[in-house]
């Protein structure tokens, strides 16, 4: 039996009708037995997390879409958003991915699929989100990281890379 693991997603906002990574997710329910979450885009309490605690994930990839045209593995949730304000005045200031980002960037590439590494998640609610799973998680056994897809990306192809992390996350040891 391979490792539980949670995929999350962004709601379309801004007026788009759209999310890329709810519509990669979307494509992932339909191929895996996996959990899933779609959030809202916006700085609140993250009333979710108790959620997210009581499916006790082995593994948690955030997806979200960004305007660049790469795709990102975010290796730094900081603790600050685009307000120039902390997100938790009294912890550090990042922390750092726990997924095993060398190993699936090197899976990918023997795939023919092209991924990078990010240290800037940004300072919006992907880096939000990114920050509160990541602390919320710092002292347990679940690893979770961040992956950003482009907007304007094609579905099929940002699909076929999701697909490759999450059969590698639900194989591989944590």
């Amino acid at each position: 039996m391979g490792n539980k693991l949670l995929v999350t997603a962004f709601e379309p906002f801004g007026g788009r009708k759209k999310n890329a990574s709810a519509e990669v997710l979307k494509n992932l329910q339909e191929a895996y037995d996996l959990d899933t979450l779609i959030l809202p885009v916006e700085f609140k309490d993250f009333k979710e997390i108790e959620d997210i605690k009581r499916l006790a994930p082995d593994y948690i990839l955030c997806m979200g879409e960004s305007g660049r045209q790469t795709v990102d593995l975010e290796t730094k949730a900081k603790n600050m958003t685009s307000y120039s304000s902390k997100i938790d005045e009294k912890d550090k200031p990042f922390y750092l991915s726990t997924l095993p980002n060398k190993k699936i960037i090197e899976h990918l590439k023997r795939q023919g699929y092209e991924i990078n590494l990010s240290e800037d998640a940004g300072l919006y609610v992907c880096n939000f989100t990114f920050y509160k799973i990541s602390k919320a998680f710092s002292e347990s056994k679940t690893n979770s990281g961040f992956l950003h897809l482009p907007r304007e990306g094609n579905t099929d192809k940002l699909t076929d890379i999701a697909n490759l992390i999450t059969e590698f996350l639900q194989e591989e040891k944590s």
